[in-house]
C-alpha cells in the first residue's frame, strides 16, 4: 500500500526538453518543480477518474458509454485522433479498418501519465485504447522523435555518435508503408532536422553539465484501489538533485503555463517521489 499521507515534503526538477520541429532547429529545456503537494493533488485526480474507469475494466460497458472529447471541453471541435474511424463507424469491420485488437485483462487498474492525459483528451479515445485496440498506423514526427531518442540515450549510456544512430534507425523506416506524413514533412525532411538535431546534442548535454542517472527506466507505484506506472525518458543528477527529463519532438512553442501545469511531469514526479510508509 502506498499513501502520500506521512511521506516526508520533497520536491523533484523536471525538464522538458524540447527538440524543435523547424528548418533551422534548436533543443531548448524548460524546467518546472513538482512538489509532494502536487502529487498528492494529482492522485486525487487519478481517484476522482477511476470509478468511471473501471467500468470498462470490470463492469462490461460498451466503449460507446464514454463520451467522445474531453469531459471539460464538450463544444471543443473533435481533434481526430487515431480513433476516428471507430467513432463513425463503431466497428473493426467494415469502413474502419487499420486497426490491431488484443484482449486485456486487468487483475487491478494501471494507470500512467500518459493515460491519465489520454482519458482527460477523449474518455472514449482512452477505452478503445485500453481495450488494446491500436491504430496499425503511425504518425511519422512522433516516430523520427523516438529515432532522435534512439541517439541520444546511445551517445548518454554507450557513447555512440548520436547522428549516426538516429540516421541508421531513421532509414530503417524510409519504406515503412504505415507512416503517415504532415503536409509539410517528407522522409528527407524530417531527416535534415533530425540529423541536426542530433549534431547539436552532444554540445549542449554537456553545457548542462547532466550526470545521467538512468534512461527508460520503468517504475511503479500501488496504491489500494490502482497501480500508477511509469517510464520517464530518463533521470539525471547535478550537484546532488534529481532531475527528470522528456523529450519532445514538435513544432508547438511550449509555454511556462504549459511546462509548469503538466501532469506529465507531475506523475513522474509521482513515481521518483513515493516510496513505501506505514500510515498510521
Amino acid at each position: 500500500m502506498n499513501d502520500v499521507i506521512g511521506v516526508p515534503e520533497e520536491e523533484v526538477i523536471g525538464v522538458f526538453c524540447v527538440l524543435q520541429k523547424k528548418a533551422d532547429p534548436d533543443i531548448v529545456p524548460h524546467k518546472t518543480l513538482r512538489r509532494m503537494q502536487h502529487v498528492a493533488e494529482y492522485i486525487r485526480k487519478i481517484n476522482f477518474y477511476l470509478p468511471e474507469m473501471k467500468r470498462l475494466l470490470y463492469d462490461g460497458v460498451e466503449i460507446d458509454y464514454y463520451p467522445r472529447r474531453s469531459l471539460y471541453a464538450f463544444n471543443t471541435p473533435c481533434g481526430l485522433c487515431d480513433y476516428a474511424g471507430l467513432c463513425v463507424y463503431g466497428s473493426l469491420e467494415g469502413y474502419a479498418i487499420g486497426y490491431d485488437a488484443t484482449e486485456r485483462q486487468y487483475a487491478k487498474p494501471y494507470v500512467s501519465p500518459t493515460e491519465i492525459i489520454r482519458y482527460e483528451t477523449c474518455p472514449r479515445q482512452w477505452a478503445y485504447y485500453k481495450t488494446g485496440i491500436t491504430s496499425v498506423y503511425r504518425g511519422a514526427a512522433s516516430e523520427c522523435g523516438t529515432c532522435q531518442h534512439k541517439g541520444i540515450f546511445a551517445y548518454l549510456i554507450e557513447g555512440k555518435d548520436p547522428v549516426e544512430v538516429f540516421i541508421e534507425e531513421w532509414h530503417k523506416l524510409e519504406n515503412e508503408k504505415y507512416l503517415k506524413y504532415g503536409q509539410k514533412d517528407s522522409f528527407k525532411s524530417l531527416l535534415g532536422i533530425g540529423e541536426k538535431l542530433m549534431k547539436k546534442f552532444p554540445e549542449k548535454w554537456e553545457s548542462w553539465g547532466i550526470e545521467t542517472v538512468s534512461a527508460e527506466q520503468k517504475a511503479s507505484v500501488e496504491f489500494d484501489n490502482f497501480i500508477l506506472k511509469g517510464k520517464p525518458d530518463l533521470k539525471g543528477r547535478k550537484e546532488g538533485r534529481i532531475i527528470i527529463w522528456d523529450w519532445k519532438f514538435t513544432g508547438v512553442n511550449y509555454s511556462d503555463i504549459w511546462t509548469l501545469l503538466s501532469d506529465q511531469m507531475t506523475g513522474y514526479a509521482a513515481l521518483h517521489l513515493l516510496q513505501p510508509v506505514e500510515v498510521a
